[in-house]
């Protein structure tokens, strides 16, 4: 197999594994089962949390939404206190929101059960499966952050 293959063809497995991580074990549809938020405004916390404070029209191009469909979210954390609105420090026409302390909390609190949640479905592999996943993500873990 020469290099262009390999790439080609290690793309497709990242792309797979990514997409199977999430289906199975991590997403904002599962972590909703766990909270009282609908899974769009638990990503909205997390991109929050992720790149810091956002416009609303930068963080509606972030969420692919619209900002219209974007305020109940936003309006709904405000009242929940897991965000706040403040002026920005570049031009204080504009408002920006950004994450809490209580909706960091809250953002470790779904971290912590999700852990608990996949340590359950890991705890049902067989020892020889779970070694080689072990084995397997921390490469790929080691490799990804190369890049």
């Amino acid at each position: 197999m020469d290099r262009q293959e390999i790439i080609c063809e290690t793309g497709e497995y990242i792309f797979h594994v990514n997409m199977l991580m999430h289906s199975k074990l991590m997403n904002f549809q599962n972590m909703a089962k766990i909270s009282d938020l609908p899974p769009s405004h638990i990503k909205v916390l997390f991109f929050l949390k992720k790149m810091g404070e956002k416009t609303m029209s930068e963080l509606a191009k972030i969420m692919e939404v619209s900002k219209p469909n974007l305020t109940p979210i936003v309006d709904r954390l405000l009242e929940e206190k897991l965000i706040a609105r403040k002026e920005a420090q570049k031009d204080r026409r504009k408002l920006v929101v950004e994450i809490t302390e209580d909706g960091e909390a809250f953002i470790h609190m779904l971290h912590e059960k999700a852990k608990e949640k996949l340590g359950e479905r890991l705890s049902e592999m067989s020892e020889e499966d779970l070694l080689k996943l072990h084995e397997a993500t921390k490469t790929l873990q080691d490799v990804l952050r190369k890049l």
